[in-house]
């Protein structure tokens, strides 16, 4: 939790920029939200509760789609035709 707060506020601009972005769109499109939090409990359940790692993280197909997502829109603000999965964003 602290390394995030530190992210946010330290000036690393990128990185605090796509991060509130994702959170933005999250928070606007409850059911994405919702698929993503889906996604991550069935990670935690599947290694037993215990905090992920790397490699664990890099099945969660739904985060990586949100974070490009995210990327993009932050890139081109302007782009109408994002869509993710069967939601728009």
């Amino acid at each position: 939790m602290a390394t995030a707060i530190v992210i946010l506020v330290a000036g690393y601009d990128t990185t605090g920029q796509t991060l509130t972005l994702a959170a933005f769109e999250l928070a606007r499109n409850p059911d994405i939200q919702t698929k993503l939090q889906e996604e991550i409990d069935e990670l935690y359940e599947s290694i037993g509760g215990k905090e992920p790692d790397y490699y664990d993280i890099l099945k969660l197909e739904y985060l990586d789609q949100v974070s490009t997502l995210s990327h993009r829109k932050q890139r081109h603000p302007d782009a109408n035709d994002t869509t993710l999965g069967s939601a728009r964003y």
